[in-house]
């Protein structure tokens, strides 16, 4: 999965080595930490994309049935 920054968008490629449903199955300790194993980031991300990008991977969750709500 990447995440395009201009729009927002998130785009499933094929099997990452970090893969949004490989690093739930493995455990996450927050969202934030899903989000760094998932986009590689280890810097702490900047409060507003991270907003961004939790929400867009909130969306993911809940399309893919992964989660029925989640408020951020």
């Amino acid at each position: 999965m990447i995440f395009d920054k201009a729009s927002g968008d998130t785009h499933l490629i094929s099997e990452p080595a970090g893969s949004l449903l490989e690093c739930l199955q493995l455990g996450a300790a927050s969202f934030e930490d899903l989000a760094k194993r998932v986009f590689g980031q280890t810097e702490t991300l900047p409060k507003l994309e991270s907003h961004q990008i939790l929400k867009t991977m909130t969306e993911e969750l809940t399309r893919l049935g992964l989660i029925a709500e989640f408020h951020i």
